[in-house]
C-alpha cells in the first residue's frame, strides 16, 4: 500500500509540473488589469543589420504578453521585442523567440515589466515586412494553455523511473541479458525516447508551398525537394547533376565561380540553386548519395511519390537509439563485470539523451539528414568492432 502511495505522490508531482510549471506563462494576465488592442500596420523605424525595426507608440498602460502574426508565412524566423517602461526612457530587449507558424506558443512574448508601458519595438527579418506578411500585432492577449500529454507521461515515467531505481532491489542487481524484466525495462527507456522524437518531429512535418519559393526552403522537409525529388528524377535518369539546372544568365556569365561577379548579375535561389556545386554547366549535388539509394529512390520506384525527409531523419533516428542501446551494452561486457542495473539504465538515458537525434528531429531538414546516416554508419562500425575484438 505504501508503494501505491508513492505512486500517486509522483503522479500529483508530474501533474503539478505540467499544469503549473510548464504552462506558467499561460497565467501570465491572471492578476492584474490588462487592456488587450490590436495593432495591423505597427509603424516602421529603418532597417538595422537586415532587420526591420517596427514600432507602437504612446502605450501608457500595463503590458503582459506581446503576441506576433505573420500571414501567408510557412517557415521559421528569429523575432525580438523590446520596450520602454517607467524605469527607461531607453529601449530594452528581452530574449529572441523563433517564430514556428504550426506551434501557438512561439508567437507569445510574456513581458514582465515595471509600471506602464511607453512603447513596444519588435524586430524582424527585413524580408518578412518587405514581402508584407505582417498581419498583426496584439498586446495583452492571453497565452494558450497546453496539457501536453506526451510530455506529462514522460516526466512521470522518468521521476518513477528515479524512484524505483533508489528503491527497488531489481536495480540493484548486477545486470544480466538473461534477466528478462532488465531488458523490459531498457526496451521501455527506449521506447519513451522514441515518443518523444515523434513528438518532436511531429513539428518539422509541416507542408511547404514551393511555388515561387526559394530553392533553400526545398531542403526543408518537403515532398518536392531538391534532394528527396529533383535529385531522385535525375538519379533515374541515369545523372547526377540536376536535370533542371541553372538559369542561363549563369552559364552566359564569363567566369560564375567569380562570386562578387556573379552576385551583381544573377540571384541566388532564382538563377542558380542553393547548396549546389556548379561543375562545368551543371548543379551537383554535394551531399552523401547513401540516403536517396537506402530511401527516397526505392520508395519513388515503388510507390511513384517522394518521400518526405522527416520521415527519413526519424526512421534512422530509431536505428540509432537501438544501435546506441546495443553498443552500450558491448562496452560494459567486454569491460566491466556485475555492474548494477541501475548504472546500465542511467547510461542509456545519457546515451540517448547526448546525441542531439532529438534536437535533429526538430530541424529535419537535409543537413541532419545526412549527419544522422553518418551517425549510423559510424555506429554500425563500433559494435562490428566489439563483435570480432570480444574476449
Amino acid at each position: 500500500m505504501k508503494k501505491y502511495s508513492k505512486i500517486l505522490i509522483i503522479l500529483i508531482i508530474a501533474l503539478f509540473l505540467e499544469v503549473i510549471v510548464f504552462n506558467i506563462t499561460s497565467y501570465r494576465l491572471l492578476f492584474g488589469k490588462y487592456e488587450e488592442k490590436t495593432f495591423v500596420n505597427p509603424e516602421f523605424v529603418n532597417y538595422r543589420n537586415e532587420k526591420a525595426i517596427l514600432k507602437i507608440k504612446n502605450l501608457n498602460q500595463k503590458i503582459g504578453t506581446v503576441k506576433l502574426e505573420l500571414k501567408n508565412f510557412d517557415e521559421t524566423t528569429e523575432y525580438q521585442v523590446s520596450y520602454s517602461d517607467e524605469t527607461s526612457d531607453d529601449f530594452r530587449s528581452v530574449n529572441s523567440k523563433f517564430y514556428v507558424q504550426n506551434y501557438e506558443k512561439s508567437k507569445y512574448v510574456p513581458l514582465y515589466l515595471s509600471g506602464n508601458t511607453k512603447e513596444i519595438m519588435i524586430s524582424v527579418d527585413k524580408s518578412i515586412y518587405d514581402e508584407n506578411k505582417i498581419d498583426k500585432v496584439i498586446i495583452n492577449s492571453k497565452i494558450p494553455f497546453e496539457f501536453n500529454i506526451v510530455r506529462f507521461i514522460s516526466v512521470f515515467l522518468f521521476m518513477l523511473f528515479i524512484y524505483s531505481a533508489k528503491n527497488e532491489k531489481l536495480f540493484s542487481e548486477p545486470y544480466s541479458k538473461k534477466n528478462f524484466k532488465h531488458e523490459i525495462i531498457l526496451l521501455a527507456i527506449l521506447l519513451i525516447f522514441m515518443i518523444l522524437l515523434s513528438e518532436i518531429n511531429s513539428y518539422s512535418t509541416e507542408e511547404y508551398d514551393l511555388e515561387g519559393d526559394t530553392s533553400f526552403a526545398k531542403f526543408l522537409n518537403t515532398e518536392g525537394g531538391i534532394y528527396n525529388k529533383d535529385f531522385v528524377e535525375s538519379v533515374k535518369e541515369g545523372k547526377f547533376y540536376l536535370l533542371n539546372g541553372p538559369d542561363e544568365k549563369l552559364l552566359n556569365l564569363e567566369n560564375p565561380y567569380d562570386n562578387i561577379t556573379r552576385d551583381k548579375t544573377v540571384t541566388r535561389d532564382v538563377d542558380y540553386n542553393w547548396d549546389t556545386a556548379f561543375y562545368k554547366g551543371h548543379e551537383y549535388i554535394y551531399f552523401g548519395i547513401l540516403p536517396l539509394l537506402l530511401t527516397f529512390l526505392p520508395y519513388n520506384l515503388i510507390f511513384h511519390k517522394y518521400l518526405k525527409i522527416s520521415i527519413v531523419v526519424f526512421i534512422f533516428s530509431i536505428f540509432i537509439f537501438i544501435l546506441l542501446k546495443e553498443i552500450l551494452l558491448k562496452i560494459l561486457s567486454k569491460y566491466f563485470d556485475n555492474i548494477p542495473f541501475k548504472i546500465v539504465a542511467y547510461a542509456l538515458i545519457a546515451f540517448c539523451s547526448g546525441t542531439l537525434i532529438l534536437y535533429a528531429n526538430g530541424m529535419s531538414r537535409v543537413y541532419e539528414l545526412v549527419i544522422i546516416v553518418r551517425i549510423i554508419l559510424c555506429f554500425t562500425r563500433n559494435l562490428f568492432y566489439f563483435k570480432i575484438s570480444r574476449k
